[in-house]
């Protein structure tokens, strides 16, 4: 089950007294067919580089919060992360 909460104002207009709903938009995913926010992207990346957790135990450490995601879905995250970081890098280099 995929749940998404969206932010939404109610706006009063001045003279006419009517009200409306604006929402605001979704945000882009940072990589293209994932889900996560991108919160939880930086988590895994600095418990992979920085902690050096393994793809393994990362997937048993969120399996305990409720979580499955399995390890080749975390390999393929971190490396478009790092697809998305090169080409940007690349480009600051020019």
């Amino acid at each position: 089950m995929l749940e998404h909460y969206e932010e939404v104002i109610a706006l009063e207009g001045g003279a006419t007294g009517e009200s409306r709903m604006q929402a605001a938009s979704a945000p882009e995913p940072l990589i293209e067919r994932c889900y996560v926010g991108a919160g939880f992207l930086a988590y895994l990346a600095a418990s992979r580089f920085a902690d050096h957790i393994p793809y393994y135990r990362e997937e048993d450490i969120l399996a305990r919060f409720g979580f499955s995601i399995h390890r080749a879905t975390q390999w393929r995250w971190m490396r478009a992360l790092f697809q998305c970081w090169a080409c940007s890098l690349s480009t600051r280099r020019r």
